[in-house]
Parts: structure tokens; C-alpha cells; sequence
């Protein structure tokens, strides 16, 4: 064989053996390259969302520890058990109501409780309720003194802790017409949670 055909034969044969190596480069290379980017996206999503849950159970502990241990939590549990306790507390009553008179520098008298049966559908509380029944006590009682004092004395039992509400009110002038000198009776309930 001449020089210039053994040549174009290695020629030839480069050129077979370069089309051989791209067509094997395409049918295995490429596939096994899709393959793995897939499952690298695969891979990249399972740990985005295994980063965003865990973040989430973080911030739910935090919000539980929170939760546990925040001290306005622990005030806010104080202030809502004495405005609705969990037994009548009758000389706490009769002292708020004895307080606020002496505020407003009014004379307390005629002072009666009366504690009535539990309000709501069952008589006895079970320790799964969440919301027990509610009981009343109905205070009566009469005060003397100037007119914005009664005035002051009304609005501050309105703003107590402790919830009350003024069923009955009656306003008699004491003395004189032209003193501005009062007597107010009054009925008072509060409200407790019975057990």
C-alpha cells in the first residue's frame, strides 16, 4: 500500500474511532449526567425541606420554652384567676368593696352576702373540663357621701380586678335639698368558678 492510502486508512480509522467515542460519550455519559443532576435536585429539595422543618420544630420549641417559662404567662394566669377564682373568696369581696369605699371616702353600711347555686348545665365540674361552672354571689350593701364620690366609687367597682357587675343601683338625697350629701344601696354580683 502506498504511503498516502495507508494515510487516509488511519485517517479513516481516526475518524471511526472519534464517532465511536462520541456516540459512546452521548448514550452513557450524558444519561448517567442527567441522572446525577436529578438526583442532586432531588438531594438539594429534601435538604431545603428538612432545613425548613427543622427550623420549624426550633421555633415551636422556642415558642413552647417560651410558653413554659414566660413570667407575663405567669401574670396573666394570676390576673385572670382573681378576676374569675376558683372558690367564692367572701372576704376578699368584702374587703375589695370596703377598700374602694374608703377610696373614694364614702361610709360603708348595711354590708350582706349571698352566695347562690352554680350557673350552666352541669352542677359539678369534672377535672377534664376545661370550662367548669360558674357561681354568683350577690353583695348588697349601702354607701354615703358626696355624689362624684358614689360616681367615683361605681366606676372604680366597674374597673376592678375582680368581675362585678351593678344589678341595682338607687341614689337617695341625704340631709338638705341644696346638700350635695347621698345614699346609694346597691346590688353587687361577682362570679366565681366552683369546683
Amino acid at each position: 500500500m502506498k504511503a498516502s492510502g495507508k494515510r487516509l486508512l488511519s485517517m479513516l480509522l481516526a475518524f471511526v474511532m472519534m464517532l465511536a467515542a462520541i456516540i459512546i460519550y452521548t448514550n452513557f455519559t450524558v444519561s448517567a449526567y442527567t441522572s446525577l443532576d436529578e438526583r442532586r435536585a432531588e438531594l438539594n429539595s429534601l435538604d431545603e425541606l428538612y432545613s425548613r422543618k427543622e427550623k420549624a420544630i426550633t421555633d415551636v420549641q422556642n415558642v413552647l420554652k417560651d410558653y413554659d417559662s414566660d413570667q407575663k404567662l405567669k401574670g396573666l394566669q394570676e390576673v385572670i384567676s382573681s378576676s374569675l377564682p376558683n372558690d367564692p373568696q367572701q372576704s376578699e369581696i368584702l374587703n375589695q368593696i370596703r377598700a374602694i369605699a374608703g377610696v373614694n371616702q364614702l361610709a360603708l353600711t348595711d354590708l350582706s352576702l349571698n352566695v347562690s347555686s352554680v350557673q350552666g348545665i352541669a352542677s359539678k365540674a369534672t377535672s377534664t373540663q376545661l370550662i367548669k361552672p360558674v357561681a354568683a354571689i350577690s353583695v348588697q350593701f349601702k354607701v354615703i357621701g358626696f355624689y362624684a364620690d358614689i360616681k367615683n366609687f361605681i366606676s372604680s367597682l366597674e374597673n376592678n380586678l375582680r368581675v362585678m357587675d351593678i344589678r341595682s343601683i338607687s341614689i337617695d338625697p341625704l340631709g338638705k335639698p341644696d346638700q350635695d350629701y347621698y345614699r346609694a344601696d346597691l346590688t353587687v354580683i361577682t362570679y366565681y368558678q366552683s369546683k
